[in-house]
């Protein structure tokens, strides 16, 4: 304290601020003080200053490690939010991964159906000319049928008739 001024200053002014925060009357100017007190009052003072400067040092050391404690904390906390997040996200894109996995399922079982559905109709149509086809051939074939029974019908009339003038000769011979 005797070997600067303003480092006595600083100290007195960082003491005044502890003893505030702790409820304490702030002190009395150092004037005062002198002009007020004795020799032993004085030095008690400055014992008690010397004390409280001691103090306010191991407050401020222990507030300065509270901080960088503090800081490992929230560094370890900001890594283990990060942790947390690519956790997250990574989730999320394997979520997204399996409902993209699940469409790409769902479109081509949905392509095969298509197709498949193609090929029916393709068969579809097939059958049908086929179908017709055989049906044109049953009408010409009936058709034919028809002609036929007409044409034996008429050569069995005219065989008939034949026939019958043969009778009638053979009767009148």
């Amino acid at each position: 304290l005797v070997n600067g001024g303003s480092e006595a200053m600083l100290l007195r002014a960082l003491a005044s601020l502890y003893a505030e925060s702790c409820g304490h009357e702030p002190p009395l100017p150092r004037a005062t003080l002198r002009a007020n007190l004795s020799r032993d009052e004085r030095s008690e003072a400055a014992a008690r200053e010397v004390s409280l400067c001691e103090e306010l040092a191991r407050q401020v050391e222990a507030a300065a490690v509270q901080r960088v404690e503090y800081a490992k904390e929230v560094s370890k906390l900001q890594v283990e939010l990060r942790r947390v997040i690519k956790r997250q996200d990574e989730a999320e894109v394997a979520s997204i991964n399996i409902e993209h996995a699940a469409e790409q399922r769902f479109a081509a079982r949905l392509a095969a159906r298509d197709a498949e559905i193609e090929q029916l109709k393709t068969r579809l149509l097939a059958s049908q000319e086929q179908v017709s086809h055989v049906e044109q051939q049953l009408d010409d074939v009936r058709a034919k049928a028809t002609r036929e029974r007409e044409t034996h019908s008429r050569v069995q009339e005219q065989t008939e008739a034949a026939l019958m003038q043969c009778r009638e000769r053979l009767v009148a011979r």
